[in-house]
């Protein structure tokens, strides 16, 4: 077996591609939930929707740390 093999047997990616669709779920429910704290002036912002995307993000997380099972 010639070293080429091995190094790119070991380069091999090691996630599912669920996984990487829970991370970006994580990371695009956090998007929003901080969006919709920014408001300019203040008086739009929507806490609840944050809640709400906050907790999509913490579901999406757990899912990617359980190694993509749902």
């Amino acid at each position: 077996m010639s070293i080429s093999h091995v190094v790119s047997r070991r380069a091999a990616p090691t996630t599912s591609p669920e996984m990487g669709t829970h991370h970006t779920e994580a990371c695009q429910h956090l998007v929003m939930a901080l969006h919709y704290l920014q408001c300019p002036d203040g008086a739009n912002v929507n806490v609840r929707g944050s809640i709400r995307k906050t907790g999509q993000a913490l579901a999406a997380m757990r899912r990617l740390m359980k190694g993509g099972a749902l």
